[in-house]
């Protein structure tokens, strides 16, 4: 008999070898995505704040194979789907400088809460959709 847990991380393993080549390009161009936590499709929003809360990762990119990204991803996935779904949650990836850094972020629409939140969760910066820039805390 299979247990629902591993059904789910099969699906959810498929989702990211699905969705892979569109991560790494946007990596390589935009340096960074939001990425919606059910599906992995691209996220954007045309207001508000991005505030991590939850680093999960930070390796140097000459050793990450597709291999332990589809892996990284799909336990995200699976540790994301038992997160509130009160909340607008996203998975994050940027690149600084020659690593990657993936994050399990949250959408705010004030800047005030966005930055009480940054605090809270003891960020650096939070990201703003509307500047498209990142906001030093």
């Amino acid at each position: 008999m299979t247990d629902l847990t591993s059904i789910k991380a099969l699906n959810c393993k498929e989702v990211v070898k699905y969705r892979l080549n569109d991560i790494k390009e946007a990596l390589k161009i935009d340096k960074g995505c939001t990425l919606d936590r059910d599906d992995l499709s691209f996220k954007t929003y045309g207001n508000g704040y991005q505030v991590s809360i939850k680093d999960m990762l930070k390796v140097k990119t000459c050793i990450l194979s597709d291999d332990i990204l589809i892996d990284i991803l799909t336990s995200l996935m699976i540790e994301i789907e038992g997160i509130t779904r009160h909340y607008d949650y996203s998975i994050g990836l940027w690149i600084d400088k020659d690593c990657i850094c993936i994050d399990i972020s949250e959408h705010i629409k004030d800047k005030s809460e966005a930055i009480a939140t940054a605090i809270i969760y003891q960020q650096k910066a939070i990201y703003s959709w509307i500047d498209k820039e990142v906001i030093t805390v």
